[in-house]
């Protein structure tokens, strides 16, 4: 990857580099390039949107510029998920696992994760995919098909941690503990966002 040359506005730099780093996380999932290769690359996008950033901010406090919406809402993400405890996608964390700061699952990608955990007894009720089917109100088979359309993965960290993800959700969690209540939270939602549609 090349620095982004400064052709166009800071704006138009932000979104490029932006879809760049889609580009790169979509080929990682179709297995076009390995998660290797995908993080090196996402460091080298961040570290120039990182550059980009710092230069939008000095335009905005000298007066020359205003800030981008969009930028000003990329820097609220990240500072946000830095006081939640979550990184940008390819800063790494102690434990060595990834995380993103820009949540973007569905419920169905949520539900899946949540069967996940359940499928590996991570969670203190047994019946959790009936009591999926009667959050959502669909049949088993439909959790089923969600399943098999939707990976979703919960790997131990060997600190005692976990990290929980799905399409559009990577998150580290400290404890078990931590793992059913983050999961509440986010099924909490997810059954919320579903039922509104």
């Amino acid at each position: 990857m090349k620095r982004n040359e400064k052709k166009g506005t800071i704006a138009d730099r932000f979104f490029n580099l932006r879809l760049l780093s889609s580009e790169v996380r979509v080929k990682e999932r179709t297995g076009e390039i390995d998660e290797e290769l995908s993080l090196k690359q996402q460091r080298e996008i961040d570290l120039e949107l990182a550059y980009l950033l710092i230069e939008a901010l000095k335009q905005s406090r000298d007066g020359s510029r205003k800030l981008h919406p969009a930028i000003a809402n990329h820097l609220v993400n990240i500072i946000e998920g830095g006081l939640a405890g979550k990184l940008p996608y390819s800063w790494p964390e102690p434990s060595g696992g990834r995380d993103q700061f820009e949540e973007t699952a569905g419920p169905e990608d949520v539900a899946v994760l949540y069967k996940t955990a359940g499928e590996k007894q991570l969670l203190s009720q047994r019946n959790y995919a009936a009591s999926l089917c009667h959050e959502f109100g669909i049949s088993r088979r439909t959790l089923h098909s969600w399943a098999a359309a939707r990976p979703a993965s919960i790997r131990a960290t060997g600190d005692g941690g976990y990290i929980l993800a799905c399409h559009g959700l990577t998150v580290y969690v400290g404890t078990l503990d931590l793992l059913r209540s983050t999961l509440a939270d986010l099924l909490a939602n997810a059954v919320s966002a579903y039922l509104k549609v």
